[in-house]
């Protein structure tokens, strides 16, 4: 397995799309959020990486990919490379963040009332 912290501009993600094979559907409305956050500067850098299997296959960052290509920026990531391509049935099966779970991180109380409003 290699680790690496890249700058990846449009035309690099474009060819890293270019091995995205079988992965789940591309949601629009997720890659059109993430191209207005980067085009407006408010991308950060978390440390999610772009993983690709050992066969060079994309397994994750589908979204994060198209919105570079959609936004013209360029951005950095962290790319994991040679994963065992098994590794593909596991990943995005956790529970997604609620809208009352951001709310009561950043401190908010009654988030779970405030969120359902």
């Amino acid at each position: 397995m290699k680790t690496e912290v890249r700058e990846i501009s449009p035309e690099v993600a474009s060819m890293m799309l270019k091995k995205n094979y079988n992965n789940r559907k591309l949601t629009k409305s997720n890659v059109t959020f993430l191209s207005k956050q980067m085009t407006d500067g408010k991308w950060l850098f978390d440390g999610q990486p772009i993983r690709f299997d050992k066969f060079g296959r994309l397994l994750d960052g589908q979204h994060r990919l198209n919105a570079v290509v959609n936004s013209g920026t360029t951005q950095r990531f962290l790319v994991v490379s040679g994963l065992d391509d098994s590794t593909f049935q596991v990943m995005d099966t956790g529970k997604n963040r609620s809208g009352s779970d951001a709310l009561s991180i950043m401190g908010v109380s009654y988030s779970n009332s405030i969120s359902a409003c």
